[in-house]
């Protein structure tokens, strides 16, 4: 249960900011379902595949020291990324 809380807690932030760089970039798009799913699915799957793997490596009495150092280095690094992306296209569609 603490894993799948760690890997709660590390994916869902990234989810969001991912989410929110691709629902800003297709504001001004005719195609905007379409732009907002091709720039959020190559972005979601790193995450959905390592909390996953957590999730399995702990059931499994395996490290997991990897998979959550990703999943915060992925975080910070969506942290760093998507607010300035975010201000950067909003600015744009003006």
């Amino acid at each position: 249960l603490p894993y799948i809380l760690i890997s709660i807690i590390l994916a869902t932030p990234s989810l969001s900011l991912i989410g929110a760089v691709a629902t800003i970039l297709s504001l001004g798009a005719r195609m905007g379902g379409v732009l907002n799913v091709i720039v959020m699915l190559p972005l979601s799957i790193p995450i959905l595949v390592f909390a996953v793997g957590l999730i399995s490596a702990a059931a499994q009495n395996m490290p997991v020291h990897s998979y959550i150092i990703f999943l915060i280095g992925y975080f910070l690094f969506n942290l760093c990324l998507c607010p300035p992306l975010c201000a950067v296209a909003l600015r744009h569609n003006r």
